[in-house]
């Protein structure tokens, strides 16, 4: 099966989330916190992380959901190869919900 990390992320916090199994469970791989920086140097910081784990083959597949003007940021910031991975993406705020809430309202709308 391949590996797909679910990004939620806003420009104050950003969760990696993998699908886990068949059933679509998710377990939160990283948690990232934007301490007062600006978004765009969080999206970088964010896009670098990414870089790196596709780099070392962390995930097959990139799903990315977040409000408008941050989705855009990230994107931008992600390098070529995490960009091809890119499968999917949501303009929604859902960074603040819990695993169990991300399951049942990101796999309705995807």
């Amino acid at each position: 099966m391949a590996t797909t990390w679910i990004i939620a992320a806003d420009s104050n916090r950003a969760r990696i989330l993998q699908v886990m199994d068949r059933d679509q469970r998710l377990a939160e791989v990283e948690d990232f916190s934007n301490a007062g920086a600006k978004a765009e140097s969080f999206a970088r910081r964010l896009g670098g992380y990414l870089d790196d784990a596709c780099t070392a083959g962390r995930f097959d597949r990139l799903h990315l959901v977040a409000p408008s003007a941050f989705l855009d940021e990230l994107r931008r910031a992600l390098g070529s190869e995490a960009r091809k991975q890119v499968r999917v993406e949501v303009r929604r705020d859902v960074c603040a919900l819990s695993a169990r809430e991300i399951e049942r309202t990101y796999f309705k709308a995807a």
